[in-house]
């Protein structure tokens, strides 16, 4: 039986996806293309999730942007796809499951 998987970014991980590089503009057509060629769903952060970001960003001393990504999967029991080690360390923690290949 073959293994189906979804993809899924938080609205301020794709932002930054759209911008790679500060010093140039974004093309957020490209963009909004490619999400939508591999069936990537964009999760809003919404105000209830302000105080679970802020405790995680506290318990973990991640940057933002990455404790943005852990609390996306643990709120939507998913996998992390990440080469980031303090990302990997802190999801381990919490039961969440990482790949990096």
């Amino acid at each position: 039986m073959a293994r189906t998987e979804s993809f899924a970014v938080s609205a301020l991980t794709g932002a930054e996806v759209m911008v790679p590089n500060p010093h140039h503009q974004p093309n957020p057509d490209y963009w909004t293309q490619v999400f939508a060629a591999f069936a990537i769903r964009v999760i809003p952060l919404t105000e209830a999730d302000m105080s679970a970001l802020a405790a995680l960003r506290a318990a973990t001393a991640l940057k933002m942007p990455d404790a943005i990504v852990l609390h996306t999967a643990i709120t939507h029991s998913a996998t992390i796809a990440t080469f980031d080690a303090a990302l990997i360390k802190a999801a381990a923690a919490r039961g969440v499951t990482t790949v990096d290949r």
